[in-house]
């Protein structure tokens, strides 16, 4: 029988933070690797499936395919890993919303669009007609980071 993980406060070397979501397969915590210090996100199937061989199979396909990808708003996959008999990816954590969540409030503007419709066709030919579950609500989005320019800026008295 598997633990209500909203009850645990660690889960292996990670110490759970929140729930960031759930679906019908899965729940996603924040948490912060203990060993990396580090913030990751945990995704768990829930717990109505651990039982059924083919949504594990699934997991792990879907683990599988994530891995093979390599964008800024796709997570990193840092490990598949079990907890009591409970399987878990350990992911990068995003942090940057979702796009259910930028939908929300209002219309994108068309580039951003055009930049996602392309990001869209881009994956799907590295999918290549892979069966996936890809809700706006599990679209997740990188924080920016600050840019840092790669010019010395001078002073005012022209000194580098």
């Amino acid at each position: 029988m598997p633990r209500d993980l909203a009850e645990l406060h660690a889960v292996a070397h990670y110490e759970l933070l929140g729930l960031v979501g759930q679906g019908g397969m899965g729940r996603v915590y924040r948490a912060r690797d203990r060993n990396l210090e580090r913030q990751v996100a945990l995704k768990f199937l829930t717990p109505r499936l651990l039982d059924s061989s083919e949504a594990r199979e699934r997991f792990a396909h879907e683990a599988r395919t994530i891995s093979a990808l390599n964008h800024p708003n796709i997570a990193v996959i840092y490990s598949i890993e079990e907890f009591e008999g409970e399987p878990f990816l350990a992911l990068e954590f995003l942090g940057g919303g979702t796009l259910g969540e930028r939908i929300a409030h209002g219309p994108l503007p068309y580039p951003q669009i055009a930049h996602l419709c392309g990001c869209a066709r881009k994956f799907g030919r590295q999918l290549r007609h892979t069966p996936c579950d890809c809700p706006p609500a599990q679209c997740a989005a990188k924080r920016r980071a600050a840019r840092v320019s790669k010019r010395k800026r001078r002073d005012k008295t022209g000194v580098q």
